[in-house]
């Protein structure tokens, strides 16, 4: 079961943080797993938006790892801050439950879908 993310944060570096993004960008594409991961960003109030979705627990701690390796995941952390993360498909994955436990994720419940 594929797993999605959304979080919104803050920079207050955009152009370091854009350049930060060239590289994360082509660390999602070479780690695999991502079903599709898309960013929002607003250059004059710092404000960022991911809505990412993986094809399992596995693919995305693979991810998680892999940024932790490479110093990605710590370059992040200083030039963005997660003020909000949200859970939105259910997952019983231990690696999933600790990274949402870690970072104050709220489990959202899909209460309706509408596509034409």
């Amino acid at each position: 079961m594929t797993v999605r993310l959304v979080s919104q944060g803050t920079t207050s570096d955009y152009d370091k943080y854009a350049g930060f993004l060239t590289r994360w960008e082509e660390h999602v594409k070479q780690t695999g797993g991502a079903v599709r991961v898309e960013g929002w960003a607003d250059e004059g109030t710092g404000d960022v938006y991911f809505d990412e979705e993986w094809a399992d627990g596995d693919a995305l701690m693979a991810h998680v790892g892999r940024m932790q390796e490479s110093g990605l995941l710590d370059e992040m952390l200083s030039l963005q801050t997660i003020d909000s993360l949200f859970l939105l498909t259910p997952s019983d994955h231990p690696g999933v439950k600790a990274l949402c436990d870690q970072f104050g994720a709220k489990r959202l419940t899909r209460v309706v879908s509408v596509t034409s």
